[in-house]
């Protein structure tokens, strides 16, 4: 038997060197009609660049799908402001459906997406006003800064707060109202 013991620093250094998440390079959200979606989240995330469009059976996705190959179509889509990126993706060879029951925290897979915002209140202001059903009003975060949670046109969450400490190299038509950043963080 062999035992080893460690200094702090060298503790903390064996812990850094497990497998985590660091970033998400872009978040798959499954919807029933890729064009529809995209729409939408034009209108109210600002991811308005398509960087690719394609059509494509996706075994990786095997875990998900019953243990069956599934044909589909996405579209990843980013926004100038930087950050990650949607890709929206649909079946084409069977029918999109949502879950059978309502989602909760800890349930398998990502549950929300975050978004970053420069004003939570305007960002806010401007999906009230464009229709999105909102499921919070803007309130605060444990770590105090502003935050709101919408629902999707297909029933996906977002949840939209301050950014701290970033800074924007691109001006698009949203940073008057805030959203552009997209960060993804599993609940």
């Amino acid at each position: 038997m062999v035992i080893l013991f460690l200094t702090t620093a060298q503790y903390d250094n064996q812990v850094s060197m497990k497998k985590r998440i660091c970033g998400i390079q872009q978040m798959g959200i499954g919807v029933p009609n890729v064009e529809e979606a995209w729409s939408w989240y034009r209108r109210n995330f600002g991811v308005d660049v398509r960087i690719f469009e394609e059509a494509a059976e996706a075994p990786l996705m095997i875990d998900y799908t019953g243990g069956k190959v599934h044909s589909r179509t996405a579209t990843l889509a980013l926004s100038m402001d930087g950050g990650g990126g949607f890709e929206i993706w649909q079946f084409t060879s069977r029918t999109t459906e949502k879950a059978p029951f309502e989602l909760q925290l800890g349930d398998y897979g990502m549950i929300a997406c975050k978004i970053k915002s420069r004003d939570v209140n305007a960002s806010y202001e401007n999906m009230l006003k464009n229709g999105v059903a909102s499921l919070s009003k803007v309130s605060k975060t444990p770590d105090n800064k502003d935050h709101f949670f919408v629902k999707g046109p297909n029933g996906n969450i977002f949840e939209v707060d301050r950014i701290i400490g970033l800074v924007f190299s691109y001006k698009t038509p949203f940073t008057l109202w805030g959203c552009g950043r997209v960060y993804y963080w599993c609940f």
